[in-house]
């Protein structure tokens, strides 16, 4: 029996194509699926940098609404003290109900 060399190259040939084949399958297998994880990742952090930004903007509302209320109260009191002291009630038991909300 006598070996041809041209038929076993083309079978070499052959098995080199097929696991080419397969390989660029695999490669854009590979390839499709990292960029669409790329591609949820991102967005992911998108979703995650906009939560921010709303939560810190509900954050200095809430802030600011609590600033506005302290300071009407402070200047409520202001003004009930300057009254009592300009009426001369300054007795310990009248600017105690001034002083003790």
């Amino acid at each position: 029996m006598i070996l041809s060399f041209d038929k076993i190259k083309f079978k070499i040939n052959d098995i080199f194509s097929v696991f080419g084949k397969i390989i660029t399958e695999k490669i854009g297998v590979l390839m499709v699926t990292t960029m669409i994880g790329l591609v949820a990742f991102s967005a992911d952090k998108i979703v995650e940098q906009i939560k921010f930004a709303a939560n810190r903007a509900d954050q200095q509302i809430s802030n600011y609404n609590e600033l506005a209320t302290d300071l009407s109260d402070y200047i409520f009191f202001t003004e009930l003290v300057v009254k009592f002291y300009s009426k001369g009630w300054t007795r310990k038991s009248s600017l105690k109900k001034v002083v003790e909300p």
